[in-house]
């Protein structure tokens, strides 16, 4: 698997919901859209932080307005996952959010942050249909096309 590629997908279809979500008020104020993508990114930051060790806890579901969202994603707090590709075969000692200790690799918790990401942008394409709105291609395909 190319995890540089996997990486640069994830950012790709992270900024094009950050689009979609931006294009209007309705939107941009939508607290279930934003729970999703809120969500979403700071799933992103807990696994980072898991991994690198930084003793930060995030809240896995946070109200977050969609300011805090771009200024999450813009401030590159929505992590560099360019620094797991050392080490990717290294086993990571973590709590989940329940407190449970497991060990992972890191190969595995990154695919599982891509994965996740896809499901809960899919969650955001389901909500924006629901508004009327054609939401974003961002399937893997689309962005292997423009590369």
């Amino acid at each position: 698997m190319n995890f540089e590629q996997q990486i640069a997908y994830n950012s790709w279809a992270n900024q094009l919901i950050a689009e979609a979500i931006g294009e209007s008020t309705e939107t941009r104020t939508d607290t279930n859209l934003l729970r999703q993508f809120g969500h979403l990114l700071h799933v992103e930051i807990e696994w980072y932080n898991r991994v690198m060790k930084v003793n930060e806890d995030t809240e896995i579901w946070p109200t977050i307005s969609y300011e805090e969202c771009i200024d999450l994603m813009s401030k590159g707090s929505a992590v560099d996952f360019l620094e797991f590709l050392p080490i990717l075969d290294e086993v990571c000692s973590y709590k989940n959010s329940k407190g449970v200790e497991y060990k992972t690799k890191v190969s595995e918790i990154l695919q599982h942050v891509i994965i996740h990401g896809q499901h809960h942008r899919a969650q955001i394409a389901l909500l924006l249909r629901q508004k009327g709105i054609t939401p974003p291609g961002t399937d893997f395909i689309y962005f292997t096309r423009q590369s």
